[in-house]
């Protein structure tokens, strides 16, 4: 009998992607405590409601997107380069170490300037912006 797929770690996987894509950006999965001292930032991370369609190997995954810049224009940009970055790595077939980015499903939220919110991010000086897409991923 054939194990089950193990899905992969679309988290890391999306993360990985965007990284390659926004190279003069630090890109990471979880806003770092010294975040000010490392803009441009883009925070890729997994969101409630990702899951998997068909656990024989077929993932979807929502991800919530926060860029932060030194300027309104600059993290604008990074945000609404997110998706289609995105859709180029599923259309390449991005691969890491546990699966690939199959499809690029949608945007489900438009970026917006975030001006409320988390207080950690309260920053004179800085802008941050948010999106969501969403993915499928499969194993290897």
């Amino acid at each position: 009998m054939t194990p089950t797929p193990v899905l992969p770690d679309a988290g890391e996987l999306v993360r990985l992607a965007l990284a390659a894509a926004f190279q003069d950006a630090t890109v990471v999965s979880a806003i770092p405590g010294d975040w000010a001292n490392r803009v441009p930032l883009l925070c890729a991370r997994i969101t409630p409601g990702s899951g998997a369609v068909d656990i024989r190997g077929l993932g979807v995954a929502t991800i919530a997107v926060t860029t932060i810049a030194a300027d309104r224009e600059e993290a604008s940009l990074m945000s609404r380069q997110a998706g289609p970055r995105l859709r180029d790595a599923c259309k390449a077939q991005f691969s890491g170490s546990d699966g690939y980015l199959s499809r690029y499903v949608a945007e489900l939220v438009a970026p917006f300037w975030q001006r409320a919110g988390d207080a950690a991010l309260t920053h004179s000086g800085v802008y941050r912006y948010e999106c969501t897409h969403q993915v499928t991923t499969r194993p290897l």
